[in-house]
């Protein structure tokens, strides 16, 4: 099995991020039939919440943006907006740390739910040359 490499932003940098929002079965939700979509954001290591997204309401707020292509076929993506906040040093002295963005959306009134997760590597600015 290969290990997968997180992407790696610099530490207090933005970036973007987009995944598609899958239902049951790998079939796209259309984003009229979503009801929430939230975010929570943790250090690895520690275990603590950045910049105070614990199950944050995320759906078409706090720089995240769903989008419906009706297609066909149909296409449902969310963007973040990955801003500095997002991206401190949680554990200084050592080269890099791994946050996780949790996503988990709801549709069908609230009764169905799925979740995304993505890791990316944050670099710590003093051990660039």
């Amino acid at each position: 099995m290969q290990a997968i490499t997180p992407p790696t932003l610099s530490e207090q940098t933005s970036n973007s991020y987009t995944f598609p929002i899958i239902g049951d079965l790998d079939q796209m939700v259309n984003v009229i039939d979503m009801t929430a979509l939230t975010l929570t954001l943790r250090d690895r290591n520690t275990g603590a919440i950045i910049n105070n997204r614990q199950d944050q309401d995320v759906f078409q707020t706090n720089n995240v943006v769903v989008t419906t292509q009706t297609g066909p076929p149909l296409l449902t993506v969310a963007t973040w907006l990955i801003q500095p906040a997002d991206t401190p040093v949680v554990t200084p002295g050592t080269p890099y740390e791994i946050h996780d963005a949790i996503f988990r959306w709801y549709w069908d009134s609230g009764t169905r739910t799925q979740v995304h997760q993505m890791a990316f590597a944050i670099e710590h600015l003093w051990h660039l040359p």
